[in-house]
Formats: structure tokens, C-alpha cells, sequence
């Protein structure tokens, strides 16, 4: 980082975080969104301007007007914000189970000019209805709340959230179109594919996910496994880095030294 972003990191940091009136949130693609104090992610749009730059140009271009996202795992609001800006004539429906982000999410969802496109529901998703524990660091680093401990970072509490499935809101909500499905759960994204069948195969969307060996063992779940989900399913898999077709374990295990984001795409389409 040069000096003089370093600088304006710094700024942006002490500015948002301590100037009153301001304290708290920031203004983010027509948004003011709020976040715990010494947030992690506060802190990556600090220095990177915009989080994740290259994955939210990924995924507004998959995101198809008249259709819906799926953002699950949205934590503070970081993907839903840019997405319900660039794409207005798209619908994001946010999944957000942990108590550290939830009431942040709920007030930036309240203030938000988007949010008659925007739908927050404060559940963790998974292959089933029912609750599981999960798992809560200190709020800054509520990036890596999930429902195992993967020891990314300290676990504070342990804590009863209800879960959905993917199927079934997306039939409360009337089986809408959707063209894209994000998927950010620190592991156990397998279950939210498997929960997400029916929608899957009717709407074949895009699916955006984080695939990542440090939280992968924690659930006992091999890497291939994603692999053989695409090939039962009629996706191909791609590394969102340099867009490259995963061909087979060996090859995805070398990616997977190299990013943690990986595309799904039907092979149909």
C-alpha cells in the first residue's frame, strides 16, 4: 500500500470511527451502513475502498435484471449494498444468523434508499429446518461466526440460531427467478447447496462461494467434495480468480492455495 492510501486509510478509519455525528457507519454505494467498533471488515473498506472490488464486479455481472440473489452469510451488508445499487432492477435477499452483525444489518437494511428490493432474514441456512449452536467471536471479528469453531479466531460465545433452508424461503417468497447465489459461511456450504435443491434445479443460477481449507476441516468435509456436488448437479466449477475450470481434486487443491472464492456455474447455460 503506497503512503498516501496508508493515509487516507487512517483517516477514513479515525473519521468513522470517532468524529461525532459520524461514529459508527459509513456512507457505502448510497448506503450509510453501521458496523461494531474496530471492525474487521470496516477496517478492509478502509484500506481497499471498496470490499472485495473484484468480487462484486463478478457477481454484478451474474446478477441478471428481474431476478434475485441470494446473499448468504452477509454479515454487515458488504455484497448486498454494492449489488442493490449497481443492479436496480434486482432483488437481494440477505441471510444473516449472528447476534455480533445482525443489529447493524437491521439498521443499515432501515435506512437504506434499496430496501423495498431488500430482504433481511436473521437465520442461519443450512440442509434442514430446525437450530444449531453457533459459534460467536468478539463483534469485530464476526466475519468468522459460523455453526462449528474453526479457530480462525477466539470463540467469545456459543449461542442457539434458528435455521432455514434455501428451498424453503424461496417458496415462501413465491419461487422466484434467481440468477445468483452467494454463499459466505465458513464452511458449511455444502449444507447450503444441499438445502437448496429444489430451487437450484429449477432456477440454475450462478453460485458465488468461499471454499476454504481452514474451515473445511473443521466440519470433516474433504475439498473435493464441492466437486462432486457440481458433477451430480450439471455445474461446472471455476476458480473466480482467473476464471479456470476445476478438472479434478489435484487441481483444486492447488487453487485453493491461491483464493478461497470459486465460481458454479450450470453447464447447461
Amino acid at each position: 500500500m503506497s503512503i498516501s492510501k496508508r493515509i487516507r486509510s487512517l483517516l477514513k478509519r479515525w473519521y468513522y470511527t470517532y468524529w461525532p455525528g459520524q461514529a459508527g457507519s459509513f456512507p457505502y454505494f448510497g448506503t450509510r451502513v453501521y458496523f461494531p467498533p474496530r471492525a474487521h471488515l470496516f477496517l478492509r473498506v478502509c484500506d481497499e475502498d471498496i470490499y472485495e472490488k473484484g468480487n462484486v464486479r463478478i457477481l454484478k455481472s451474474l446478477l441478471k435484471p428481474d431476478t434475485t440473489c441470494f446473499d448468504v452469510g452477509t454479515n454487515i451488508g458488504l455484497i448486498s449494498t454494492p449489488l442493490l445499487r449497481e443492479c436496480p432492477q434486482s432483488n437481494v435477499v440477505s441471510f444473516e444468523p449472528s447476534p455480533n452483525a445482525q443489529p447493524y444489518l437491521v439498521k443499515t437494511h432501515a435506512g437504506s434508499p434499496f430496501k423495498n428490493r431488500w430482504q433481511l432474514i436473521p437465520k442461519a441456512v443450512g440442509k434442514e429446518i430446525g437450530r444449531l449452536e453457533f459459534f460467536c467471536s468478539s463483534p469485530e471479528n464476526s466475519a468468522f461466526d459460523g455453526v462449528k469453531a474453526t479457530n480462525r479466531t477466539e470463540v467469545s460465545k456459543v449461542v442457539s440460531v434458528e435455521v432455514t433452508t434455501l428451498d424453503a424461503e424461496w417458496n415462501t417468497l413465491g419461487c422466484p427467478a434467481v440468477s445468483l447465489i452467494k454463499i459466505d459461511v465458513e464452511g458449511s456450504e455444502i449444507d447450503v447447496l444441499k438445502g437448496a435443491s429444489q430451487c437450484i434445479r429449477t432456477a440454475r443460477p450462478a453460485i458465488f462461494l468461499e471454499w476454504t481449507l481452514s474451515n473445511l476441516t473443521a466440519y470433516g468435509i474433504p475439498p473435493e467434495s464441492i466437486l462432486e456436488w457440481a458433477r451430480a448437479e450439471g455445474y461446472v466449477m471455476l476458480s473466480a480468480a482467473d476464471a479456470v475450470a476445476i478438472q479434478g481434486v489435484g487441481q483444486l487443491k492447488l487453487a485453493m492455495l491461491h483464493t478461497q472464492d470459486f465460481l458454479l456455474l450450470p453447464a447447461d447455460k
